[in-house]
């Protein structure tokens, strides 16, 4: 599973724009250390222990929700965050064999599903939905699962815009 959750795409540095002012190598040198610097700040903030004791508190919260219709919340779940036909079929034998019916279960038939995929890309796309699962507070994830099936309403549900 990958997690996301908390951090955001950041760009360190400067692009150097055609005509632009060459600089020093003392101002390259120093403009270099406070890039290190941040990349140590980013690095100490995303192994932080308390952040990571977080998550695993939150994942030990969601973990028991239960899912009283499989089938319905297979769909659902689909729906949400955008899976093939295919790919549905794929997650409803996982979920249904395991026989975990709970958030937890669901979360572990999508990555299981994302180990069997060749493209990199497309694991760690499906790894990280499935933490958007995982994480999801139960409520939220109880109102995904138990929809009205092909509800448009589910999509904004799972990406937390709950309108």
């Amino acid at each position: 599973m990958v997690i996301s959750q908390g951090y955001s795409r950041v760009h360190l540095g400067k692009r150097k724009e055609e005509g632009e002012f060459n600089w020093s190598s003392e101002t390259i040198n120093l403009e270099n250390q406070a890039i290190w610097s941040a990349v140590r700040d980013v690095i100490g903030q995303t192994f932080d222990p308390a952040s990571f004791a977080a998550v695993v508190e939150k994942l030990k919260n969601n973990a028991e929700t239960p899912v009283k219709e499989p089938v319905q919340a297979v769909s659902n779940v689909v729906t949400a965050i955008g899976l093939t036909e295919a790919t549905k079929e794929m997650l409803l034998k996982n979920f249904l064999e395991e026989k975990d019916y709970t958030q937890w279960g669901m979360t572990n038939a999508l990555t299981a599903i994302a180990r069997e995929l060749l493209a990199p890309d497309d694991q760690v796309n499906l790894e990280t939905r499935a933490s958007d699962i995982a994480l999801m507070p139960p409520e939220a994830f109880i109102q995904v699962i138990e929809a009205k099936p092909k509800s448009a309403g589910i999509k904004r549900l799972i990406e937390g815009d709950g309108t």
